[in-house]
């Protein structure tokens, strides 16, 4: 983290949180600055990569069932989140009683 450039921390960000000791640090967090408290301690709110789709909004319509795999890419259109392939091959199907 380097406070070379004014309001160091956005909302939307990426983030990644290391923790460690002796130079040997791992990655415990992935995700995104949700909200900043500038308080003392300042406070960062995150949250993980799924808030992304979150954020995503989806809305159409089609006769008869909905398959998983035909809605799929427009969910994660433009987010950067990668399905793992056995989802693809999976027979998830909604409105179906």
């Amino acid at each position: 983290m380097s406070g070379n450039r004014e309001g160091f921390f956005s909302i939307r960000e990426e983030i990644e949180v290391y923790f460690g000791y002796n130079f040997k640090d791992e990655l415990e967090f992935q995700g995104y600055i949700t909200e900043v408290i500038p308080e003392n301690p300042l406070k960062l709110i995150c949250q993980d990569r799924s808030w992304k789709l979150k954020k995503n909004r989806l809305m159409f319509s089609k006769p008869g069932p909905v398959h998983l795999k035909d809605i799929l890419p427009k969910l994660v259109e433009g987010t950067g989140v990668a399905v793992h392939p056995q989802t693809h091959i999976q027979n998830i199907v909604f409105g179906v009683l």
